[in-house]
């Protein structure tokens, strides 16, 4: 209970410093413009943040397009196991492996990390879209 709340307080303080409140954003993610958040948190060189925010648009990709039902009750594993693309369902696994390992870990990433890990996510935002193999 202590670290969830630790947690909390972290990500209330640094959604505070980006402009926005990462919890809004989560509650909301839908109606949220992603993109700008995602702006906004590389301008404050906040990879973290940046990291959670490419793996929200991901969720919201796959809901739009009824891949997966989001219910903000659900797990990242729920997400991977319902995922109605197979073809994409070990993509969409390993993604959520690195993304749990940045969010929840106790280190900071730097922007060489961040750099490593976003064409992963870049590539398959891309795929959703446009449908690509």
């Amino acid at each position: 209970i202590i670290k969830a709340q630790k947690d909390s307080s972290l990500r209330k303080l640094k959604s505070r410093n980006l402009g926005f409140s990462l919890e809004d954003i989560e509650e909301n993610f839908h109606e949220t413009d992603l993109e700008k958040a995602l702006r906004l948190a590389l301008e404050a060189e906040d990879y973290k943040v940046a990291v959670r925010i490419y793996y929200l648009i991901i969720i919201k990709i796959l809901s739009e397009n009824a891949h997966i039902k989001w219910r903000k009750e659900k797990t990242n594993f729920d997400y991977v196991r319902e995922m109605n693309l197979l073809q994409y369902r070990a993509y969409f696994s390993s993604i959520t492996l690195s993304f749990e390992r940045i969010w929840y870990g106790d280190s900071l990433i730097g922007e060489q990390e961040y750099n490593l890990l976003k064409p992963q996510f870049e590539r398959f935002i891309n795929k959703l879209k446009h449908g690509e193999q």
